[in-house]
């Protein structure tokens, strides 16, 4: 009698505790992405207004000067043309509940002793920065925030070459509706050490397909990368530098990615079609 008690309180309990977890996962989460925004500001606050640059394409990014926790130069530029080093010194590299919560912040308590102990590049170092710039927690809308011309030849020429992303931090047109950066996942890459596993965190989101419904199968380059794990719901930090949560509908509303779709009042606005 007593065991099966106890069984029943385990069978009650349990259920409860997970969500209770779930509950702190996302609120770590919403926390670190409204420091990741402020951190975002504080870079345009010194560059005259101009928001950090999306990304570069790797002859760009080998020629930028970028620095490393311990204040030297990185050589490697898939590193440099991600966001995680170049807005890092505005949390001071505090990686850990910043741009690495929850299951990401995990694994690079569990990998600080890559710095030391030899890495997949041959470079220790390099192997850890790899690390920490492609699977940051959060993505950056990179494409229509700041801009990229590290995409394929179509978004770069009907995006980045017409300048049809926000440049300056003054510039959006409803800053509370424009996502800077969102909850991710990404892939790990067998090239690199990785095991093919999907993973929580990527260090770049874009709109999801129009046509496409997300689930729990859906993998994340099939989806602009944007990871709705709580309840259907991503975490989103908003440019004007409040965060909320989005379903995996609302992320498929152009005007929240693009300044431009927002102009046009078109939710559906796709970049690359020839009627503009």
């Amino acid at each position: 009698m007593v065991i099966a008690i106890i069984a029943l309180l385990i069978g009650i309990l349990l259920p409860a505790l997970g969500k209770a977890k779930q509950q702190a996962r996302k609120c770590i989460e919403l926390a670190a992405s409204r420091t990741l925004t402020q951190s975002l500001h504080a870079r345009a606050n010194d560059f005259s207004d101009e928001l950090l640059r999306g990304g570069y394409d790797t002859i760009e990014a080998s020629q930028l000067e970028v620095l490393d926790e311990f204040g030297r130069p990185i050589a490697f530029a898939e590193v440099k043309k991600r966001y995680p080093y170049r807005l890092a010194p505005y949390f001071e590299y505090v990686w850990a509940g910043t741009t690495h919560v929850n299951s990401r912040a995990s694994l690079l308590r569990d990998r600080e002793g890559t710095i030391a102990g030899g890495g997949i590049l041959g470079n220790a170092f390099e192997s850890w920065a790899y690390e920490v710039s492609v699977f940051p927690s959060f993505g950056y809308n990179a494409l229509y925030v700041g801009g990229t011309n590290n995409t394929t030849a179509a978004l770069r020429r009907d995006v980045f070459d017409k300048g049809r992303y926000t440049r300056r931090l003054g510039d959006a047109l409803v800053p509370s509706d424009l996502i800077a950066f969102s909850s991710a996942f990404g892939t790990q890459s067998v090239a690199f050490g990785g095991n093919g596993d999907d993973v929580e965190g990527y260090f770049i989101v874009t709109p999801p397909p129009l046509e496409l419904d997300w689930d729990e199968t859906t993998r994340p380059d099939d989806w602009g990368h944007a990871d709705p794990r709580y309840g259907e719901k991503a975490v989103t930090a908003m440019l004007d530098g409040h965060v909320e949560l989005r379903t995996a509908d609302e992320l498929k509303d152009r005007r929240l990615w693009s300044d431009y779709a927002r102009r046009r009042n078109d939710a559906q606005w796709d970049p690359t079609t020839s009627a503009r």
